[in-house]
């Protein structure tokens, strides 16, 4: 009798370390460290950002509200749309083809706090944010060039091409 008790707890144990295994592969995601057609949103304290990890991005303004905004991988980096090219289902409430109200969003053109290989490069057509930063939340740092263009669009309070993390190559800001 004991024999099978310790058989049946044994047996337990390895269900209950399977189950927490798979819990934290669901629940537990990396941080990027490059391009990878990710784009995540993440909210620190209170304080909603979105972060490229290294994807060239394009955001523009909503499709039936011009505050709302649209982002796209840009991976031509032509920012023009082409037709290979679709609106990042963000998550949040709104579409992916109508916009979001992210007008109190900070926008990252690397991670949260891993570095990126290669540049970042964030343009802004349309549509409304807080911020706009070119490398990365926090520790870390982008090995290329930080990239910014801005045609358009609204950007509440700044405009940052480097300012936690450090940059291998030049910071590059143009307003049109």
């Amino acid at each position: 009798m004991e024999k099978r008790q310790l058989k049946f707890k044994s047996i337990f144990l390895c269900i209950l370390v399977i189950a927490f295994s798979i819990l934290v592969i669901l629940f537990i995601r990396p941080e990027k460290v490059s391009a990878d057609g990710e784009i995540t949103v993440v909210n620190i304290k209170g304080v909603q950002n979105i972060y490229a990890n290294g994807n060239p991005i394009v955001l523009v303004a909503g499709a039936s509200n011009q505050t709302y905004t649209r982002i796209y991988i840009d991976t031509n980096k032509n920012e023009i749309m082409d037709n290979n090219e679709t609106y990042y289902n963000l998550g949040l409430s709104g579409s992916a083809d109508d916009g979001y109200n992210i007008a109190g969003f900070k926008i990252f053109g690397g991670g949260k706090s891993s570095s990126v290989s290669g540049n970042t490069n964030v343009t802004i057509n349309g549509g409304t944010v807080t911020s706009l930063f070119g490398d990365v939340a926090s520790s870390g740092s982008v090995s290329g060039d930080v990239n910014i263009t801005i045609n358009g669009g609204t950007i509440k309070t700044v405009v940052n091409g480097c300012g936690v993390g450090s940059v291998g190559g030049n910071t590059n800001i143009t307003i049109n």
